[in-house]
C-alpha cells in the first residue's frame, strides 16, 4: 500500500517541454483544478501549476489505480482537501527550477525553493536568533544563501503542515542545528527530510514517517498521463 504514500516526486526539466504543448493534457482535471490553475495570470506560473497537478492526478492514479478526476475543496486553514480521497493528505510546491509533490495518509507540508529567490533582506526578518548567529558568521555567500534556503523550507514545510500562516510561526522556528542533523531528523515530535540540489532545495515534513524523494522525467509524467487518459 505504501507505493506513493510519502514520497516526494518531483521534476526539475521544466524547460523541457513548452505550456502549450501540456494544454491537451488539462482534460483530465476537474473544473475545480483549472479553476485553482487559472488564478495565476503568468504563462510560466499556469505552467508550474500545471506540472504539479499532472504530478498529483499520477501519483494518485499510480497508487489507487483509479482513473477519476480528482474534485479539490479547500479544508480547514486554506489547505486543499481531495474530495474523492478525503483521508489523503496532499502538498503541492514549485519554483522556477521544479516542481514537488506528496500525498500521504499523514498530515504533510512541503517546500521548494531556488537559490537565487535569496534576498539578503529577508535574513533579518526570517530567522531565529540563533539562525541568524549561525548566518552572520560566515563569510562566504553563497554558503549563506544556501543555508538560508535550507532554514525557510524547513520553515515553509512545517507551516504548510498545520495550514498556518509563515507570518505567524517563522522567527519562532528555530533550524539552527540542521547542518549537523543531516537529511533526516527530528524535532518537536515532527520528522523532517531534505534533499539538497544544484540550484534549488527541497523539504519536507510529516508526523508519522520521513518522507522520501523521487525524481521522474518531464516526459515519463507525460506519457503516464497519456495513457490514463487513453
Amino acid at each position: 500500500m505504501k507505493y506513493m504514500l510519502d514520497t516526494v516526486l518531483y521534476i526539475d526539466d521544466i524547460e523541457l517541454i513548452k505550456y502549450e504543448y501540456l494544454q491537451p493534457l488539462i482534460k483530465i482535471f476537474s473544473p475545480s483544478v483549472k479553476e485553482r490553475i487559472n488564478f495565476y495570470y503568468q504563462k510560466q506560473d499556469k505552467k508550474l501549476s500545471t506540472l504539479g497537478y499532472l504530478l498529483l492526478h499520477y501519483m494518485v492514479y499510480s497508487q489507487y489505480k483509479k482513473s477519476e478526476k480528482i474534485i479539490i475543496e479547500t479544508g480547514v486553514n486554506g489547505r486543499p482537501v481531495l474530495k474523492n480521497y478525503p483521508n489523503i493528505d496532499v502538498n503541492i510546491s514549485h519554483c522556477k527550477n521544479c516542481v514537488a509533490c506528496c500525498i500521504s495518509l499523514d498530515s504533510i507540508g512541503i517546500d521548494v525553493q531556488d537559490f537565487d529567490a535569496f534576498e539578503a533582506q529577508c535574513i533579518d526578518i526570517a530567522c531565529h536568533k540563533n539562525e541568524l548567529h549561525i548566518l552572520q558568521n560566515i563569510s562566504n555567500k553563497e554558503e549563506v544563501k544556501r543555508l538560508f534556503i535550507k532554514y525557510w523550507t524547513l520553515k515553509e514545510s512545517t507551516v504548510k503542515r498545520s495550514g498556518e500562516g509563515i507570518s505567524d510561526l517563522i522567527t519562532d522556528l528555530n533550524f539552527s542545528f540542521v547542518d549537523k542533523a543531516g537529511n533526516e531528523f527530528v524535532s518537536n515530535d515532527l520528522k523532517y527530510s531534505v534533499s539538497d540540489h544544484n540550484d534549488y532545495f527541497i523539504s519536507g515534513c510529516s508526523t508519522r514517517s520521513f518522507l522520501q524523494f523521487k525524481k521522474i522525467s518531464m516526459l515519463h509524467l507525460i506519457k503516464e498521463i497519456r495513457r490514463v487518459l487513453d
